[in-house]
């Protein structure tokens, strides 16, 4: 064959070279260009951006991406996930994505091939790999059933092979790289850096379409929203989040197509709702957050965050209301999404304190100890909680009338107790209460409980002849023989005298037992200081 005859040929493998590079995946198609000066943003003009702004804007795009695949729009997908790329070459996912709504098989193969490499123990690049590779094996066998066949010695080119024959593949090689790098440079990237702490957006530089006049300093569109550029980036650094906004819409209706404004948009009211939620503002913020949602429904920061304002707004509601058991409803659900959200505890709080003295005034006793109880155990210094907590266990437990009265007198200063029946004292015996930290506590009370043998789980012990005698938050401090230690040894024995308990007045081994026969529920107990 001549050479003239080999032309068409030429001229077909060339634009296919060329095609080839621009479904390249994005990190080859730029390498070029960073190879012309070291850096591709400054082969540009572009600004430095922070690491840290360009994982963030990275991911903001791959969820671009991801969205528009999902929603089967392949070329918007393909432009997000390789801007992406071009922010953040070292993410699995992106590049399984792009695999997915590739153009061709080989550069499913690819970008595949790419996933690997940075997790080479990936089940689905591996899966994906396979079938990619079937398919473009499938594509080949049918281009080899559709074409003559090579002579021996002379192979079928395939796009992704390096050519044989001796043609000039120069020329039409260096052709076809000065078509890609126009392509490139005037549909390329617009890297837009806006400073520490701005999202870096890569926004495709758009074909102007204003037609210049001769001689006129009429500015072309993208002239105009370049000259928007410097005023955004200001807005964002001072957080006016009203101005960022606006400048965004108004590059909008400049160019409705202009690429990235979408992105931009979803972190400016996303920071927006989340400074409202800082100042207490939630009805504002929830407003942003569904402006992000409405850019993007898999925003998954802006669901939360709107999820969790919804909820404690509709507390608020339920507490203003007084609907005390929907208002701790609420409030839990809140809680247990973000335990630090606004003063959701301080509000939990009252709202069962509240719920407590609800039921205590229904006359429903043991509702309303349940509702102090859980008031103590989110505040246990809650002191309004304790004294109406002391009040229900008074009335379920009232003193039970005895013939002969009875009453256990306790003195701390000189660690002595006196048991009396009427007026004749029976009985005086040294004794032991709470060491300095946790003191006895003085005032006037009476048996409320008698338990044989109580079990003290926090300090793993046994409580021989125990008498309850008054709570402290939802424990109960009492009366009670030397304690046992789990190996069978009496704690504090050859002690008493000494003020050295948690809080309990302890007893001899014998004086208790005494005592815990005689005493009934309802015995008052007097101690003093």
């Amino acid at each position: 064959m001549n050479e003239g005859s080999r032309e068409p040929g030429c001229r077909t493998l060339a634009l296919c070279f060329c095609l080839s590079l621009l479904l390249r995946p994005i990190d080859v198609i730029i390498a070029p260009i960073k190879r012309l000066k070291g850096d591709w943003k400054a082969a540009f003009g572009m600004a430095d951006v922070s690491p840290h702004d360009r994982q963030a804007q990275a991911a903001a795009l791959r969820n671009a991406g991801i969205a528009a695949a999902q929603a089967g729009q392949k070329v918007q997908a393909r432009r997000y996930l390789r801007q992406s790329i071009a922010l953040d070459d070292g993410v699995e996912e992106t590049w399984l994505w792009l695999a997915g709504v590739a153009t061709t098989s080989q550069e499913s193969v690819a970008c595949l091939q790419r996933a690997l490499i940075i997790n080479p123990h990936s089940r689905h690049a591996r899966a994906g790999l396979r079938w990619a590779q079937q398919q473009a094996e499938q594509e080949q066998s049918h281009d080899l059933t559709s074409t003559q066949v090579a002579s021996p010695g002379h192979p079928l080119v395939t796009p992704a092979s390096v050519p044989s024959r001796p043609y000039r593949w120069s020329h039409w090689v260096g052709a076809a790289l000065v078509v890609w790098l126009i392509v490139l440079l005037t549909g390329g990237f617009l890297v837009v850096s806006l400073g520490t702490g701005s999202p870096v957006v890569v926004l495709p530089r758009p074909t102007p379409t204003d037609t210049p006049v001769p001689n006129t300093p009429t500015p072309t569109t993208l002239q105009r929203i370049e000259t928007l550029h410097a005023p955004l980036n200001a807005a964002w650094e001072a957080k006016g989040w009203p101005e960022c906004v606006r400048i965004l819409e108004q590059i909008r209706a400049l160019d409705s197509h202009y690429g990235g404004i979408e992105a931009w948009l979803i972190a400016v009211h996303l920071a927006w709702g989340q400074d409202l939620v800082a100042e207490g503002q939630l009805e504002g913020a929830v407003a942003h957050f569904d402006a992000v949602l409405a850019l993007d429904a898999d925003e998954k920061t802006a669901r939360e965050q709107r999820v969790l304002a919804l909820a404690y707004l509709a507390a608020q509601a339920s507490y203003a209301a007084r609907d005390w058991p929907k208002a701790t409803y609420q409030l839990q659900a809140v809680l247990g999404l973000d335990d630090d959200y606004q003063n959701a505890e301080a509000l939990l709080y009252q709202c069962y304190y509240q719920l407590g003295l609800a039921r205590q005034a229904n006359g429903e006793l043991v509702d309303a100890k349940h509702a102090f109880e859980q008031a103590l155990v989110i505040n246990k210094g809650g002191t309004e909680a304790q004294a109406a907590l002391e009040q229900v266990i008074f009335l379920l437990t009232p003193p039970t009338p005895t013939p002969i009265p009875k009453r256990i007198e306790i003195y701390i200063g000189q660690q002595r107790m006196l048991v009396y029946e009427g007026d004749r004292l029976i009985w005086n015996w040294v004794v032991s209460t709470g060491e300095p930290g946790r003191p006895t506590r003085t005032g006037h009370f009476q048996v409320l409980d008698k338990i044989p043998n109580a079990y003290a789980s926090r300090w793993n012990l046994q409580m021989p002849y125990w008498l309850g005698i008054y709570y402290v938050g939802p424990s109960e401090n009492g009366i009670h023989a030397l304690p046992i230690l789990s190996n069978g040894q009496r704690l504090w024995e050859g002690f008493l005298g000494r003020p050295i308990s948690y809080g309990c007045v302890i007893l001899g081994v014998e004086e208790a037992r005494r005592l815990y026969e005689w005493a009934e529920v309802g015995t008052p107990v007097d101690i003093y200081p």
